[in-house]
């Protein structure tokens, strides 16, 4: 009996092997992909009302604070942010009004009511001098280990427009909100 010796190509035992070897790969690229991804543990959208916190209290479990809520503010809704720091990502909160609307320039109709910022005791911010200085000087609240900065809209954002009542209102809400912040505690 005579014997072929001109096939070409991978036999069966080459092709399983291949296919193994990529499947490994593979595997190894996913598992080590989910180990380095952060978990998801809050939702990056959430609307606070007097529904959710009926004690006149709101909680922002993604930066580990409570506050109280005053009457102007019970509309507040949030979204819940991270910005490359100096040192590590930092967490934020982004706050606009539901009811309040806006004619300034920052791109949105919702009247923006500021940010509030989770800091280490050991870092500093960007002074509007440009210096870099703890942000406790700014008027930062302390809680526990951490600082907790609010910070208004910027002026571009509350421009006087056909609204005057709307603008009013606005500052009116900063106003309350910088004043809540001041009640920070943990959860």
């Amino acid at each position: 009996m005579a014997t072929n010796t001109d096939q070409n190509g991978f036999g069966f035992l080459g092709v399983l092997l291949l296919f193994v070897t990529v499947g490994l790969i593979i595997g190894a690229g996913v598992y080590v992909f989910g180990r380095n991804q952060a978990p998801d543990k809050f939702p990056s959208l959430s609307d606070a009302s007097v529904e959710q916190a009926p004690r006149g209290e709101i909680e922002f479990p993604q930066l580990g604070v409570k506050m109280k809520l005053p009457e102007e503010i019970q509309d507040i809704q949030y979204v819940y942010m991270q910005k490359d720091g100096s040192d590590r990502p930092q967490d934020y909160l982004s706050f606009t009004s539901r009811t309040v609307k806006q004619n300034g320039t920052c791109g949105t109709d919702i009247g923006s009511l500021g940010t509030l910022t989770k800091f280490e005791l050991s870092e500093t911010v960007e002074a509007p001098n440009g210096e870099r200085i703890p942000p406790a000087e700014l008027g930062a609240v302390k809680v526990r280990d951490h600082l907790y900065l609010y910070e208004t809209p910027r002026d571009s954002c509350l421009v006087a427009g056909n609204n005057l009542e709307s603008d009013a209102a606005l500052k009116k809400q900063i106003n309350a909100l910088k004043e809540a912040v001041k009640t920070l505690e943990a959860i």
